[in-house]
């Protein structure tokens, strides 16, 4: 993709928009559009800003082709989470579209309880804080065992010793997410007295 239109038609075609529904999301014409794509005409730099930040794209690979376009994240700053918060919206909004009926529903009512449970009320900002880490573990602890279950590495059922060690893997994780998640409740129950706490 050596032009700045080849590499907004790719991405186009990866969300499957066309060119009428994805120059209605980016506020243009779908003349324009198709004559950035054709390199007829140049984005505006807020143009490509705008895509950047819609779908999470690298902006000097979209304005230049230099690297890749998945920015990289650096969880040590806000820009760092803000991107990869943007990485995981696009890849929701995706599985959003593609799910129907009871796959619809369950996914919209999972991210409905994930956003509640990110929205602590009656703590202090430190406790908010401690909240947030238990949670963020809990969940991270969770991810780790379904991708070790869903994997195609797992242990074959004539090793024994693999099989005991995965089951004792995943159960030290399961632990180690109920005392993550224990921690998280027992925050709101010091409220109420330190008698209170799992």
């Amino acid at each position: 993709m050596d032009s700045v239109g080849e590499r907004i038609k790719h991405i186009r075609s990866q969300q499957h928009l066309t060119q009428a529904q994805f120059a209605d999301e980016m506020a243009i014409s779908q003349t324009h559009v198709s004559k950035i794509e054709k390199g007829v005409e140049n984005p505006s730099a807020t143009l490509l800003r705008l895509i950047s930040e819609k779908y999470n794209i690298d902006e000097t690979w979209l304005t230049d082709g230099v690297g890749s376009p998945t920015p990289g994240w650096d969880m040590h700053t806000d820009e760092g989470a803000i991107s990869k918060y943007n990485a995981m919206r696009v890849s929701f909004e995706e599985k959003l579209h593609s799910r129907t009926g009871e796959d619809l529903i369950n996914t919209v009512e999972a991210f409905a309880y994930f956003d509640a449970l990110l929205s602590p009320r009656k703590l202090s900002d430190e406790d908010k804080s401690r909240y947030l880490a238990y949670i963020s573990m809990a969940v991270d602890e969770y991810e780790k065992i379904i991708f070790a279950v869903s994997s195609s590495i797992l242990p074959s059922k004539k090793d024994a010793a693999a099989c005991l060690r995965f089951r004792s893997e995943c159960e030290t994780k399961l632990n180690s997410m109920f005392t993550n998640i224990k921690d998280s409740v027992n925050l709101y129950l010091a409220l109420i007295g330190d008698e209170m706490k799992l």
